[in-house]
């Protein structure tokens, strides 16, 4: 990410421009190149990781199921809804941050010097 970064100081331009639309295709090829590496690369683990969770997936859901005394369809709903506000929280923490990154100090990004 922070050799995008640079590349977006560098060339002086963003990746794509609202008004007038226009995308730049040097940095979209980057970009696509840097997704599709990291997405071969990570599948992998990615696919470890969700055989691991598995099982506590299954102990959360046996969970709100038994202590709610909820039927399959309402446990599966609450625990979608869940799963769903955690995301949304993530997000905007994410939404947030980018907002606030043209106001950052430049000493933030490079440190004291």
């Amino acid at each position: 990410m922070a050799r995008a970064l640079s590349l977006v100081w560098t060339w002086g331009s963003a990746p794509i421009e609202l008004c007038p639309f226009h995308v730049d295709m040097r940095l979209f090829r980057y970009f696509t190149a840097i997704y599709l590496g990291y997405g071969t690369l990570c599948y992998p683990v990615q696919l470890a990781a969700a055989v691991a969770l598995a099982p506590r997936f299954s102990r959360i859901f046996e969970g709100l199921k038994s202590r709610l005394g909820l039927n399959w369809w309402a446990a599966g709903a609450w625990l979608l809804l869940l799963i769903a506000a955690g995301l949304a929280a993530v997000m905007a923490g994410i939404i947030i941050a980018l907002a606030l990154w043209p106001a950052m100090p430049t000493y933030w990004l490079h440190g004291f010097h």
